[in-house]
């Protein structure tokens, strides 16, 4: 994964092979559901589903391949992990963007979450979904 891709992980922090099993090795203990994106066969992402006991919600967070971004992978999964949020009964879905992440910006608006107040201990803007007004 090259800088482009890390870049927005935590404040842009590089992992050696040992932090970085530690850090998965820990997301997968924590409720969660996992995808694997595919574009004609080959491996196009990854994206997943996880409760934060910190927002008591559930968070949408992905990755896409550099090669097959801008194709509109980022949104397709969005979108699919809307549907499964509502099939499941988690109601809302939040997603933590880094400020100058416009890009992922521009994926979160599109696919109907609303900017909340609410900040992650690390910076990033939290966007929820269903939107609701901010108070």
């Amino acid at each position: 994964m090259g800088e482009s891709q890390t870049r927005f992980w935590e404040d842009g922090r590089s992992h050696d092979r040992q932090s970085a099993t530690e850090m998965l090795g820990a997301y997968f203990l924590l409720p969660s559901h996992h995808w694997i994106m595919f574009w004609s066969g080959d491996v196009a992402g990854y994206g997943h589903v996880l409760r934060s006991d910190y927002l008591g919600a559930w968070i949408v967070s992905y990755l896409v391949h550099p090669k097959f971004q801008g194709q509109g992978m980022a949104t397709a999964f969005v979108e699919e992990a809307k549907r499964f949020a509502e099939t499941e009964g988690m109601g809302s879905l939040y997603a933590s963007i880094h400020p100058e992440n416009v890009a992922s910006i521009r994926v979160a608006e599109r696919s109907g979450f609303q900017l909340t107040e609410q900040r992650t201990n690390s910076g990033d803007r939290l966007y929820r979904w269903p939107s609701q007004p901010l108070a």
